[in-house]
């Protein structure tokens, strides 16, 4: 029986969605209840938010009725313009102002790939599948999350006092956190609403230093689908762990993932007030194509298409607090990792193992350099000299060498932050 790839397609979405919410740090962004929202996804991408302001209680009047003294102190005559003579009874008039701002979702991004023809259909399918998951959970979330994190970063602002910059060591850290949390409470953000996203450095301080230990506790939570985690608070603040490659501001986003811009620096913490900050998502129907209708070879392709964004309103920008490290992020994604061991012949050395990250990237080539590789991730690199996996090749009289994996265009995947020292025959 044919395959029905539409049928096909639609798993992989659900499969995806799933994953995508499972595997995200900030898929509890997502919870528009905070926001009055109308994301009609029928606009190309657009999403309506609504700005809500008010105005604040006012004296109740009541001519019919003796004010005992001192009770009633406030100006009500202001409310009627008659200094209170034969002022009307009841309610002041209070003003309400709602608005909807329309917003594009920034962010579409795409990729489609291609599985050469195997034995049967539903061998294909299942690889297809295969791909579709460790795509979403390689490259997906980890680019949402991140472009979530550098947006929500952007939106602080060192004037308005909702962003800084800092060394946090044993001895700041619980007041670095306190000045944060004053800062939300006095623009009326409850603890509960508060989400703490930590670095793993800061994590590590969290866990490793007993003065601040007391202050962490643990909290079972079920989800919407019934799965039971175990969270852990701070001072009532949910703890969220981001790996470093996800925690940066200034994102830039290339035609091979993402990765840090020069100005990028690590974050060391964000407090965000759930309510304040939207993550809206759409994944578009994962398309697959079957060999019966794919005319530029001869197999299967799966095409991937997601709009996302991260929307901070007008008026909730002061639910955001940002700890920004002095720390450049260069390196954190399209870094390299390399694992020598000595070679057989003098001066020789063999390439056992290579992790980019974030991990499983894919490559065309490996090159190395005696020199710093002055190219940049997502540039074109012509020098080096190309060696291979678990071969030996003879490093000179090298004890350290620079390393960049390269795609079929030359263009560099992942490269080692510094020279990489070498295990090589003496």
């Amino acid at each position: 029986m044919a395959m029905n790839y539409e049928v096909v397609g639609k798993y992989l979405t659900n499969v995806i969605d799933e994953v995508l919410v499972h595997d995200s740090k900030t898929s509890m962004l997502e919870d528009d209840t905070g926001m009055l929202v109308d994301t009609d996804f029928k606009m190309a991408g657009w999403v309506k938010i609504a700005d809500i302001l008010l105005s604040g209680l006012g004296w109740y009047v009541n001519h019919g009725h003796t004010e005992v003294a001192g009770a009633n102190t406030g100006n009500y005559s202001a409310y009627n313009g008659n200094n209170g003579t034969n002022a009307r009874d009841g309610y002041p008039i209070g003003n309400a102002s709602i608005s909807f701002t329309l917003y594009q979702l920034r962010y579409k991004r795409g990729a489609s790939f291609q599985i050469d023809e195997v034995d049967n259909e539903e061998s294909a399918n299942i690889l297809g599948g295969k791909l579709a998951v460790d795509f979403a959970r390689r490259s997906i979330v980890p680019e949402v999350d991140a472009t979530r994190f550098s947006v929500i970063a952007d939106n602080t602002n060192i004037s308005l006092g909702n962003k800084v910059t800092e060394t946090l060591t044993v001895d700041n850290i619980l007041g670095n956190f306190y000045k944060g949390f004053e800062w939300l409470t006095n623009h009326g953000v409850a603890e509960d609403n508060q989400i703490l996203f930590v670095s793993t450095s800061v994590n590590t301080l969290l866990g490793t230093t007993p003065s601040l230990t007391r202050f962490i506790t643990q909290e079972n939570i079920t989800s919407g689908k019934g799965i039971t985690l175990t969270i852990n608070k701070f001072q009532g603040r949910e703890i969220v762990v981001v790996p470093n490659d996800r925690f940066f501001t200034d994102i830039s986003l290339a035609d091979n993932g993402y990765l840090p811009s020069a100005t990028s620096k690590q974050l060391n913490y964000l407090i965000v007030d759930k309510r304040s900050a939207l993550g809206i998502k759409k994944l578009d129907q994962v398309r697959v194509y079957g060999p019966n209708v794919v005319s530029d070879f001869f197999g299967t392709k799966i095409n991937f298409l997601v709009y996302h964004d991260l929307i901070v309103a007008k008026n909730k920008v002061v639910g955001l607090y940002a700890s920004i490290s002095g720390t450049g992020a260069t390196g954190v994604v399209g870094g390299l990792s390399i694992a020598t061991k000595a070679g057989a012949v003098a001066n020789g050395t063999i390439i056992t193992g290579l992790w980019t990250m974030p991990v499983g990237m894919a490559y065309a080539k490996i090159v190395y350099s005696a020199s710093a590789i002055a190219k940049n991730v997502g540039e074109a690199y012509t020098g080096g000299t190309e060696v291979y996996l678990n071969t030996e090749f003879s490093a000179s009289t090298n004890t350290s060498l620079y390393f960049a994996v390269l795609d079929s265009n030359g263009v560099i995947v992942a490269k080692s932050t510094g020279a990489i020292a070498i295990d090589k025959k003496a």
